[in-house]
């Protein structure tokens, strides 16, 4: 595994609680990958290096949650 696979496992497991996770049934663990993945494919483009602040910050303002999502560069294929 490469660096960049390296820090992207420990990002999902630190900030994201990924290997922690309770849920193992069907395709919830598949879901739940894209979703952690799509979050971290938003907060990196706005700026946000601390994840784990900005998700416990974002729990307690959705709004600003919201705004980020708005704010999201759109992406071209």
């Amino acid at each position: 595994m490469g660096t960049i696979e390296n820090r992207l496992h420990r990002l999902k497991d630190v900030a994201l609680g990924e290997d922690a996770s309770p849920i193992h049934c069907g395709q919830g663990p598949t879901a739940m990958a894209l979703l952690r993945g799509a979050a971290l494919s938003l907060l990196h483009p706005a700026g946000v290096r601390q994840i784990s602040a900005h998700l416990r910050y974002h729990s307690q303002h959705p709004a600003a949650a919201v705004t980020v999502l708005l704010s999201a560069p759109a992406t071209h294929a």
